[in-house]
C-alpha cells in the first residue's frame, strides 16, 4: 500500500527543517508571527523598523515583516490558522454500480507558522479527516456494510527566503489513514509531503514549481508542482481586516487545484474554482472468520462556488457548495476480493461549511 520511498521524504523533511532553522536562526526563543491576511499567515511592515544587529525574537518579527511581508500577503489567498468544518456528500453513485451512498464528513486543519530568523520561519500542526460513509443497496447483493475512514496526523515544515524574492517550503504531514477497526498497525500509516519553490517575478506575479507525495492519484504518488499566483488587481493586503482594499486574485497549483477570488474591501472573498482531493486508506474486518484486509482508494474532483467572510482579525467564516465532477472510488469491507465497489464516480452534489481561527 505504502511507498518506502515516503519514509525517506519525512527524514529529509525534518533535516531539511533542522537545518533551515540553525542556518537562519538569529538566537533563543523563536516567537511567532502576525495571523489573518491572503497568505499562511499575515506577515505584515512594522511601523517602526527594528536594528538588524539586535537579535532578540521581537526584533527578529519586525524584521521578517519589514522585509518579506508583501512577499507572504499576496502569495496566496486567505486561510485562516486553525479551520473547523464538515462536509456532505449525499446521494452520490458509481458508474455501473447498484446503490448509492451518502457521505457525511467532518475536519480539523491547524498551521502554526514560528518566525526562527529574519528569512524564516517553521511550521507546526495538525489535522484530522473523517469520512462516514452509510451505503444503501451497494455491492454484491447489496451487503457493502456503513463505514467510517480517518486520516489523522501532524505537519511538519519550513520556509526559507534565499533571498527577497525566493521562497522555499517544505512540508511532511505523517499520519494514520484507516478504518481503524482493530487497532491501528503499521500499513496504516503514510507521509504525505511536498516542496515548493516560489519565485516572485514581479510584484503582485508569482510563479511556484516543486513535487509532492499523496495517494490522491493511485497510480502516480510521485507528481511535480507547477502553478502561479496573480494579485490581479494589485492592491496589497494590509495589517487590518478593516484596512484591506481587496480585489481579484488567481491561484493556480496543479495538479491540486484551481481558484479564482474576488475580495470586496479585504472582508468578504467570493470563490469560484476546483480542486482534487482523496486519499488511500488501509481498511480490515475484524470477523470471527480472521482479520483480513484491504485497501481503500478514494478521489473526487469538485467544482464549487464559495463564500469567506472574515469577521474580524480573528474569526472567519467558510462555506462552499457546487458539484462532484468525475473521481474514482476502489471501495471494499476489507476482506480481501470480497464486497468490492469500484469505477468513476456519477456527478453529485457537494457543500461544506468551516469556521477558522487566527491568532
Amino acid at each position: 500500500m505504502r511507498y518506502q520511498h515516503a519514509r525517506v521524504v519525512l527524514t529529509a523533511c525534518l533535516f531539511a527543517a533542522a537545518a533551515a532553522a540553525q542556518g537562519t536562526s538569529g538566537g533563543p526563543n523563536p516567537v511567532g508571527y502576525e495571523p489573518t491576511g491572503f497568505g499562511v499567515g499575515r506577515f505584515t511592515p512594522s511601523l517602526a523598523a527594528a536594528e538588524p544587529q539586535e537579535q532578540d525574537p521581537y526584533e527578529r518579527r519586525s524584521i521578517f515583516q519589514e522585509v518579506h511581508g508583501d512577499f507572504m500577503n499576496r502569495m496566496e489567498r486567505y486561510e485562516p490558522m486553525i479551520s473547523l468544518g464538515g462536509t456532505l456528500l449525499p446521494n452520490q453513485r458509481v458508474n455501473h454500480e447498484a446503490g448509492h451512498y451518502d457521505q457525511f464528513g467532518y475536519f480539523a486543519d491547524v498551521n502554526l507558522p514560528w518566525n526562527v530568523s529574519t528569512d524564516g520561519y517553521l511550521l507546526f500542526g495538525a489535522y484530522y479527516h473523517g469520512r462516514r460513509y452509510n451505503f444503501v443497496e451497494m455491492g454484491p447483493g447489496g451487503t457493502l456494510g456503513d463505514e467510517t475512514l480517518v486520516a489523522a496526523g501532524i505537519k511538519l515544515g519550513f520556509g526559507a527566503f534565499l533571498d527577497d524574492n525566493w521562497l522555499i517550503q517544505v512540508e511532511t504531514h505523517p499520519g494514520a489513514f484507516t478504518d481503524a477497526d482493530g487497532g491501528l498497525h503499521h500499513e496504516d500509516f503514510d507521509f504525505p509531503s511536498h516542496a515548493l519553490v516560489t519565485y516572485r517575478a514581479v510584484d503582485n506575479v508569482f510563479v511556484k514549481v516543486g513535487a509532492r507525495y499523496n495517494q490522491v492519484y493511485e497510480d502516480a504518488p510521485w507528481l511535480p508542482l507547477l502553478g502561479f499566483s496573480w494579485d490581479i488587481s494589485g492592491t496589497a493586503p494590509s495589517a487590518s481586516v478593516e484596512a484591506d482594499l481587496g480585489g481579484w486574485r488567481l491561484d493556480v497549483l496543479l495538479p491540486e487545484h484551481v481558484e479564482l477570488s474576488y475580495w470586496s474591501s479585504g472582508v468578504t472573498g467570493w470563490l469560484l474554482g476546483a480542486e482534487i482531493q482523496g486519499a488511500e486508506y488501509h481498511v480490515r474486518t475484524s470477523a470471527a472468520t480472521g482479520n483480513q484486509r484491504d485497501d481503500v482508494h478514494i478521489q473526487e474532483v469538485i467544482g464549487y462556488l464559495g463564500l469567506v467572510h472574515r469577521f474580524n482579525d480573528y474569526f472567519s467564516f467558510t462555506a462552499r457548495a457546487g458539484a462532484v465532477l468525475a473521481g474514482d472510488y476502489d471501495l471494499t469491507t476489507g476482506a480481501a476480493g470480497y464486497n468490492r465497489v469500484e469505477g468513476a464516480l456519477d456527478q453529485g452534489f457537494f457543500a461544506e461549511v468551516s469556521i477558522g481561527f487566527d491568532f
